[in-house]
């Protein structure tokens, strides 16, 4: 609970340092040891059972654990819970979902990411509190969602729109398909 203590450090560093970020729910922990983020997620734990019908979300998770880990390993872990929110996740993105629970492909920034949740995580993260798709400036700043007059918090590689900050948007952030990890064009 330390980490909380420093949470506009924490969020300052990953959000100006475009850092990368895991988040795994555990026992005991609930959404309390995620108390740096800068809205809380909802945790909702397992049952004694816990639960293994989960898959990846995004096939990005290979950058994480290798392209040999597969829903099957996954499935095979223990899981304490998972989250439901807030929509948008913070910037994050679901990585680890009970199966069916989380529309695929993951819908843009511009609407709803609501599922259930195992792991999140974030390459170039921007942890916000601003949720990128209701017509609210969740954050204060005076600056409502995404797009080139919005919320910088909302440009994200991977949402499906093009952008100030970027050359494409496929949709994803896997590089080799024309549009880098980063959205910049690739020759």
């Amino acid at each position: 609970m330390q980490l909380t203590a420093k949470k506009l450090l924490i969020n300052d560093f990953v959000t100006r340092n475009g850092g990368s970020l895991v988040a795994n729910t555990q026992g005991g922990f609930g959404s309390a040891g995620f108390g740096f983020f800068p809205l809380s997620l909802t945790y909702v734990p397992a049952d004694t059972s816990g639960f293994q019908n989960i898959f990846q979300v995004q096939p990005d998770a290979t950058d994480l654990w290798g392209s040999g880990f597969t829903d099957a390993a996954l499935a095979a872990g223990p899981w304490h819970g998972y989250w439901t929110g807030p929509s948008g996740w913070l910037g994050l993105r679901p990585l680890v979902a009970r199966t069916g629970s989380c529309p695929v492909p993951l819908p843009t920034g511009t609407t709803a990411q609501d599922c259930q949740a195992a792991a999140l995580w974030g390459k170039k993260v921007k942890l916000t509190a601003e949720i990128c798709n209701n017509g609210i400036d969740d954050d204060g700043d005076g600056l409502v969602d995404g797009g080139v007059n919005g919320d910088p918090d909302c440009w994200r590689c991977g949402n499906g729109i093009i952008d100030p900050c970027e050359d494409c948007d496929d949709g994803n952030i896997t590089g080799g398909d024309g549009c880098s990890s980063q959205c910049l064009l690739e020759f």
